[in-house]
């Protein structure tokens, strides 16, 4: 291990699983067997057709890790000089057509086990009451986002479960201004705050000329009567996620035209990682994203302290129904009755908002096809989830 530079492994020459057999029937059965020596066998009989077959390996020597920016390492791939390419964020046109355009490069796609949000820090005025963080949500126009801004590279999210998880994902999940124009969605915000005592130096308005647009509004006020103090939105640089760093930036401009006033930082993910998972606290809002686990307890894991960690749930947001319906879902072993269970939960966290959820992209591997094969491509996470590395763990990125 080179620090900043690369991590090398070398192959295990006595690995026990080396040469099993793995086997996957289409009635369901997950079979493993090694001569005489192991022999494991779930979820079914075997009894019906053989779809896959496979012998795990290792099939190399050993395995470099080397650290490239994403422009170095699409050159290594295309260079040959690396055979695959780890990149959680995936790659923009420009960069996705040099891979399509060689032959000896294949791209594959899969849907995301995990979500790009925002997430509100709930210790600090105002966005310790939902009112503000709601009018905040109403603003941001995520299909006019994906669609218009991020052209097609990233689809809208609205619950904490990702649509590739048919069975936990709550396809009615209330979506706050779904559907609003911007006008609709600035008087939408603007009624609330105002229901909730918070008043205006100048009121937001709209302007119909040139197209129609918000004339933005100034010197908001919390109900107590003081003025809400600029807000500080950390978001990762171009560099490193240009898809999150154009959100953060958009965000600033649709909550500063309802009168908050707040600064978009583009800054290191590291930076970012220190002040909401190292505990740093510094922030006010933060758009990042996590790659989940096959089993959603994430939404009892990233907001309630008691089921999670102040590590996880660092926006301290607190709910008592929330609290009680994960203590059921992480109890019961009867999946129709968890799957209620989880719809509920889903329906108060896109209500009460410690997160906005805001996008997916799909997850994008590149590898050298002449070098590097694997036994099937369509992998719910991307293929480095081929294995089920992240059972168990979660991975912020």
């Amino acid at each position: 291990w080179e620090v900043g530079a690369f991590v090398e492994n070398d192959q295990m020459s006595d690995y026990f699983f080396n040469g099993t057999l793995i086997e996957l029937y289409d009635d369901g059965t997950y079979r493993e067997v090694k001569g005489d020596e192991w022999e494991f066998t779930a979820y079914g009989d075997a009894a019906g057709e053989l779809i896959l077959s496979f012998e795990n390996g290792p099939h190399a020597k050993a395995v470099v890790y080397s650290i490239y920016n994403q422009d170095a390492a699409v050159l290594a791939l295309l260079n040959g000089e690396v055979d695959y390419v780890y990149n959680p964020n995936g790659y923009g046109p420009g960069l996705r057509a040099q891979l399509d355009g060689n032959a000896d490069v294949t791209v594959v796609e899969n849907s995301r086990l995990g979500f790009r949000y925002m997430a509100f820090n709930i210790r600090n005025e105002p966005l310790n009451d939902v009112a503000a963080r709601q009018a905040i949500a109403c603003m941001v126009n995520k299909d006019f986002l994906t669609q218009n801004v991020l052209q097609g590279a990233a689809l809208p999210v609205n619950t904490p479960v990702p649509a590739g998880q048919p069975f936990w994902y709550n396809p009615d999940v209330p979506i706050l201004c779904d559907g609003l124009t911007e006008q609709e969605r600035m008087e939408w915000s603007v009624n609330l705050l105002k229901e909730a005592g918070y008043t205006y130096d100048v009121e937001p308005t709209w302007n119909e000329d040139r197209g129609g647009s918000i004339e933005w509004g100034e010197g908001l006020k919390m109900p107590n009567g003081e003025y809400v103090p600029e807000l500080l939105l950390l978001a990762p640089s171009a560099g490193y996620d240009p898809l999150r760093a154009t959100a953060g930036v958009l965000i600033e401009q649709w909550a500063a035209s309802i009168g908050f006033p707040v600064s978009a930082q583009l800054t290191n993910f590291n930076n970012i990682l220190n002040e909401t998972l190292g505990g740093g606290n510094n922030y006010d809002m933060v758009i990042a994203g996590w790659g989940l686990t096959q089993f959603p307890d994430h939404m009892c894991d990233f907001f309630l302290v008691e089921y999670g960690t102040e590590t996880f749930a660092f926006t301290g947001f607190e709910n008592e129904r929330l609290s009680e319906l994960c203590g059921e879902f992480k109890s019961t072993n009867d999946l129709d009755y968890a799957q209620e269970l989880g719809y509920e939960m889903q329906d108060i966290l896109a209500t009460e908002l410690p997160y906005l959820y805001l996008f997916a992209n799909p997850v994008q591997d590149a590898f050298n096809t002449a070098n590097v094969a694997f036994p099937y491509t369509k992998v719910l996470g991307g293929l480095e989830n081929l294995y089920g590395l992240q059972i168990n763990v979660y991975s912020a990125d």
